[in-house]
């Protein structure tokens, strides 16, 4: 009998209605191997309506990571340990026409907001990518 091993996910986002996509999109891919997904942001109790000390939503995951940031990063805080075989950080694209942000480039084609919003996040993290 073969033996799987158990994946684990970390998980950063905007709030549970992202969980439950993520946990669709994984049990799809996996086939049905196990893996263990935890909630790194939001936290507290998603069901009572507390976002714990970052909130929900965009600002949520950009508070959290600019604390990641404060902290030394992604590998300081163990978001990314040696035995994680997955963080995802995921916000809604349509952040990128956020006044505050003012990311959103000409669509179609959509890859240049994405890249725009994919480079904040990582500069949230304290990591620049220059943009192609």
């Amino acid at each position: 009998m073969a033996v799987f091993p158990m994946y684990r996910v970390n998980l950063v986002c905007e709030g549970p209605t992202d969980l439950d996509v993520l946990r669709a999109v994984l049990d799809a891919h996996l086939n049905g191997e196990d893996y263990q997904l935890t909630m790194l942001q939001p936290e507290g109790s998603l069901y009572g309506g507390d976002a714990g000390p970052h909130g929900g939503g965009w600002k949520g995951v950009r508070s959290w990571c600019l604390e990641v940031a404060a902290q030394g990063g992604l590998r300081a805080i163990h978001a990314l340990a040696d035995d994680v075989d997955l963080l995802v950080i995921h916000v809604d694209g349509d952040i990128a026409g956020e006044p505050e942000l003012d990311l959103a480039q000409p669509c179609p084609p959509p890859e240049d907001t994405v890249h725009a919003v994919e480079h904040m996040v990582l500069s949230w993290l304290g990591r620049w990518i220059p943009p192609s």
